[in-house]
């Protein structure tokens, strides 16, 4: 399948849409793409916003998933909003200690 990915800017607002993935039966994560890790680095707090309905949000943070991947975990009480294939809207809250 192919997934189309789009970084934008609107007034110094830095944000990305992705679908939101099942990690098996128990986990929902969206990915984070490599080529985004300088705008969106470890422990950086992230809004997840669906694209139909913007007043649907929550807030977490981006994890490391092994040493090649990271991700946003998508909480277990958001499943019911926050479906497996759901458009999402990432937007940097706070940015994470660079180390």
């Amino acid at each position: 399948m192919i997934y189309t990915y789009s970084r934008f800017k609107e007034a110094s607002i830095v944000y990305f849409v992705e679908k939101i993935q099942a990690q098996g039966e128990r986990q929902r994560k969206i990915p984070l793409l490599k080529r985004f890790w300088d705008e969106f680095p470890l422990d950086s707090y992230v809004r997840v916003e669906l694209i139909e309905n913007s007043s649907v949000y929550f807030v977490d943070f981006v994890l490391k998933q092994g040493s090649l991947q990271r991700k946003i975990p998508v909480p277990q009480k958001f499943w019911k909003e926050f479906s497996v294939g759901a458009m999402v809207k990432v937007s940097l809250v706070k940015r994470g200690d660079e180390r």
